[in-house]
């Protein structure tokens, strides 16, 4: 043999086992200088190390291969063929398409000879090489060329598991590609394109083990129900067995609203799944004034029905825990159904949606500033109706339809109508706008179920790790005293969470603006009435009613009710309340005007213990994988610092990826035991909405018409233009006339120039005359085509 070749011996096996598949397989000068009779006279153990020899080969050279025909025998692959991806011709009829439907696709064969053929030989007991054509009729692929053919582009387990860690984190799969083509030095040595790796994951998104998406989405929540004792789910279907409304929350959602299910928000959003299933997000305020996730929910519509059994299933699995306030956008649906399930629940319009539906019909700077106003200032019932009349008589707005409907549902978003209900300092749906926002930065309108709802689960970690991170910080970290009372401000740092303290730091900042107008009231209950203003508003006064702690049930904790309502609105004293403590000489804030829920031990009382659970396979692979990748991230640094570290590497890599594929298919044949699945009714998926083209026509088949018959032609009602009798008969008048100005120049006693018979007298309805049979071969009359007797049959 030419020692050009002495890297392959005649088995087609390495000469020396210490170099590494890499070098060989771009071992470039040697596979080009490789003749005929060295390629005729290797061998191979199998139809693998065949294959993988005619790989490298086709890349040294820059081309690509694909599998021709095999022969097969007692279960042995008798012989098998590998052809250049250029071989053959397209078919002439696609050549001659008269209508096609798009452009067609450009011509890649043509017609190479070039080709790899090998037979297994009994007495050797190896493959042989039968065939071998080097020739090729096309120009070769050179340089970084070769990266795009087809042949030699593939999507390694261990990229596409790389790429689905990636996306759980919402990175994207060109940004994921981005980053594999940094790690493994370019773009020629990645071994694949973008689109490739969008193939891959399409190609796993849709090879699923579960009948339906709905199914498997289930199956996920089945799952979560195992690790989670407090799991809570419940779905219906509709009368065509596919799934239709889905709700579930989690045990720490659980508790989250036991502690903080006072005030409720809830609103849908789009966009989020393929069938276009509006989701609803149940969302409240923690004790750091954070964003917290009660429940979730897929629904098949908003209309009343639905919403109401939404809220059912929601204080269901709540254990009928109603909440105080709940706060929604100004759909009609959603106040039907909070009246009816939640009837003891003040219901708030949303002032952000109700701002720009006043900028939309006010269109004035003065009359929305007005319509602000009334909305959002702390004030009574009275001052409320004094300024709404002052408003309407002052930009005459007396017959506007929009202001008299908002003033017959005030109750719904006038400040004025809320303070003497807590509602945590929130009148707006921006909370669940925000987390809507929050969610959809996850999941998108071309996932399906079983990818939203593990999403979800993973957002809302992320979302629960930063309240994990405010309480750290509460707990680890004082705030500097600022404020002139230094006594009560570092009591209110004590008690309260950071972003809660920062109110009242801002109340106590405040009192310094508030005088007393005179001394406190004396009553002989003996509760004391402190009546103040504001600096610089005299008339602006509010009062103060202090009850001491002797006659209250308990001696140190006195009450106070303050007439602005702040506290009860709130759940923080108000600066009136921390300038009576002042005046009495009050140290400490008093445990009546301390909410429990804005305290650092809001959550003590509600937690719940999880028992011991196992973690689940899937789960488990994925902190192998990262516990795994992170330790040959701190090994692969070092090895790369040098040129023996890094050959070292690449050798004990190569020997430990054979022998984890090895464990791995061992792994797969004790597990490849199908499991009998039940015969059973199987829950199917919604209806997929289009998301290209014009939208699907509703069937009107069996649909009344809105609108009366009309004909077109007599414009006469209850019939159209093929049924309409005049037309009939204005037709057969012309056809009447043509065959008399025939017969007339025959030899007919009617002269063509006769004046035509006036309109017939005969009324509509009357029987029209048969019309009589004529054959469409022949013209003769009294018989049709398929009697007539001058036709030759065939």
């Amino acid at each position: 043999m030419d020692n050009t070749t002495k890297g392959c011996n005649k088995e087609g096996t390495r000469a020396d086992e210490t170099r590494t598949d890499d070098e060989v397989f771009n071992n470039v000068p040697d596979y080009r200088r490789l003749k005929v009779e060295d390629v005729k006279a290797m061998t191979f153990k199998t139809v693998e190390d065949a294959e993988r020899f005619y790989s490298a080969y086709s890349l040294a050279l820059g081309f690509g291969f694909r599998k021709d025909t095999k022969g097969q025998a007692e279960g042995t692959i008798r012989r098998r063929q590998w052809l250049c991806n250029k071989q053959g011709t397209r078919a002439k009829k696609w050549f001659v398409l008269d209508r096609r439907g798009r452009t067609p696709r450009k011509i890649t064969r043509v017609n190479c000879k070039a080709k790899f053929r090998v037979n297994y030989n009994e007495l050797v007991g190896a493959y042989v090489v039968k065939a071998f054509v080097p020739e090729h009729s096309h120009e070769l692929a050179t340089g970084n060329q070769t990266a795009f053919i087809r042949s030699h582009r593939n999507v390694g387990k261990s990229d596409l598991a790389r790429a689905n860690t990636m996306s759980k984190v919402s990175i994207r799969p060109c940004h994921a590609y981005e980053y594999m083509v940094e790690q493994a030095g370019g773009y020629k040595t990645v071994g694949f394109t973008e689109k490739d790796l969008y193939n891959k994951l399409d190609q796993q998104r849709r090879t699923t083990s579960f009948e339906s998406d709905s199914e498997g989405a289930l199956a996920y929540m089945n799952a979560l129900a195992a690790q989670d004792p407090y799991f809570y789910c419940r779905f219906n279907v509709d009368i065509e067995d596919r799934l239709a409304n889905m709700f579930w929350r989690d045990g720490h959602a659980f508790v989250d609203f036991m502690c903080y299910g006072d005030v409720l928000i809830f609103d849908s959003t789009y966009k989020t799944n393929v069938y276009k299933k509006p989701l609803v997000l149940f969302v409240g305020s923690n004790n750091h004034r954070g964003s917290i996730l009660f429940g979730a929910a897929l629904l098949v519509d908003e209309t009343v029905e639905t919403y109401t059994w939404l809220l059912r299933s929601f204080l269901d699995a709540m254990n009928g825990k109603m909440p105080i306030a709940v706060l929604t956008d100004g759909d009609e649906a959603m106040r039907s159904a909070i009246e009816d399930v939640m009837p003891q629940a003040k219901h708030r319009l949303c002032a952000w949606h109700l701002s720009r539906n006043a900028n939309t019909n006010l269109k004035c700077d003065e009359k929305l500033k007005a319509f602000n106003r009334c909305m959002r200032k702390f004030q009574t019932v009275e001052q409320f109706e004094v300024m709404w009349h002052d408003m309407v008589e002052k930009f005459d707005l007396h017959n506007s339809f929009w202001i008299n409907m908002m003033y017959e549902k005030r109750d719904k978003w006038a400040q004025a109508f809320f303070r003497n209900h807590f509602m945590a300092g929130m009148r707006s749906t921006q909370r669940c706008e925000g987390m809507n926002r929050f969610m959809k930065d996850s999941i998108g309108s071309g996932m399906k179920l079983v990818e939203v709802v593990p999403r979800m689960d993973r957002a809302l970690m992320r979302l629960r790790n930063n309240q994990v991170r405010d309480d750290f910080n509460t707990m680890n970290s004082t705030p500097v005293l600022e404020t002139h009372l230094k006594d009560l401000e570092n009591h209110a740092a004590s008690i309260y969470t950071y972003d809660v303290f920062k109110w009242v730091r801002k109340e106590i900042r405040k009192e310094s603006q508030a005088t007393l107008r005179q001394g406190p009231e004396y009553f002989e209950d003996g509760h004391r009435v402190y009546t103040m203003s504001a600096y610089k508003r005299p008339d602006f006064e509010h009062k103060v009613v202090y009850y001491h702690g002797e006659n209250t049930e308990s001696a140190a904790d006195p009450i106070m009710v303050c007439s602005c309502n702040m506290f009860q609105y709130r759940g923080v004293p108000c600066r009136h309340m921390f300038t009576v403590m002042k005046h009495e000489h009050i140290n400490e804030i008093p445990k009546s005007l301390i909410v429990k829920r804005w305290s650092k031990s809001a959550r003590d009382v509600c937690s719940i213990k999880y028992p011991e659970q196992d973690i689940s396979k899937e789960a488990l692979e994925v902190s192998r994988y990262g516990a795994v990748s992170v330790d040959c991230n701190q090994m692969c640094f070092y090895a790369s610092k040098s040129e023996a570290g890094y050959n070292m590497l690449k050798r004990e890599i190569n020997r430990l990826t054979a022998i984890m594929e090895g464990l791995l298919r061992d792994c797969e044949q004790v597990q490849s035991i199908a499991t009998p699945k039940s015969k059973g009714c199987v829950l199917r998926d919604p209806i997929t909405a289009k998301t290209k083209g014009r939208e699907a026509k509703s069937d009107k088949k069996y649909e009344p018409s809105k609108r009366p018959i009309t004909c077109s032609y007599c414009k006469g009602p209850g019939h159209n233009t093929q049924t309409c009798e005049d037309r009939k008969e204005k037709e057969a008048e012309k056809r009447g006339g043509k065959e008399a100005e025939k017969t007339g120049g025959e030899g007919s006693n009617t002269p063509r120039n006769a004046t035509p018979a006036k309109r017939s007298n005969t009324p509509r309805n009357a029987t029209p005359a048969k019309r009589s049979i004529h054959c469409s071969r022949c013209k003769g009359a009294g018989h049709t085509y398929r009697t007539c007797k001058k036709v030759t049959s065939f």
